[in-house]
């Protein structure tokens, strides 16, 4: 009788074939994670400098369209025909509140603040007209210097709300 010869892969080919797509399997999973981690860094940057321009960004506009500005006690009030923006400092982060409705915070370190009143006659005890904040960001310290400009008429509404 004659036995007929069956065409298939010997065991030990099976088992190598096995070793190299075990190999190839871990190199792709290695691979996966390096980009992964990669991507999350890069979008964990992205985020802080957004964060960062968006902070410089409001705090320009609220105070160019402030009418009063007043700091006291790490919390700056600057009031609008719409209502108070307030923005209080933490020595680990910074809360915008605008309008008591929506609150941002920026997870920036403070190393200084301090807000002035350049003239001589100031119309509130906390009436400032520059106001000076150093942030770091990056393990840089970035100042920010913004300057209010008063007219006569808004100084005098001030000093009258005073004596209210």
């Amino acid at each position: 009788m004659q036995t007929k010869k069956l065409k298939a892969f010997t065991l030990m080919e099976l088992s190598i074939s096995m070793l190299i797509a075990a190999i190839c399997i871990g190199m792709a999973f290695y691979m996966f994670q390096f980009f992964q981690r990669l991507y999350l860094s890069q979008q964990r940057e992205k985020q802080e400098q957004f964060s960062f321009s968006l902070f410089q960004h409001l705090l320009k506009k609220d105070m160019d369209q402030a009418q009063a500005v007043f700091y006291a006690e790490n919390e700056l009030q600057l009031l609008d025909s719409a209502g108070t923006v307030r923005y209080i400092f933490s020595e680990n982060y910074i809360a915008r509140d605008h309008y008591q409705q929506q609150t941002d915070t920026f997870n920036f370190k403070i190393s200084a603040i301090d807000g002035l009143y350049r003239n001589a006659s100031r119309p509130s005890p906390t009436c400032i007209d520059e106001f000076q904040v150093t942030v770091i960001y990056d393990k840089e310290e970035h100042s920010f210097i913004l300057d209010k400009k008063y007219a006569a008429q808004q100084l005098m509404q001030i000093a009258n709300n005073k004596q209210e």
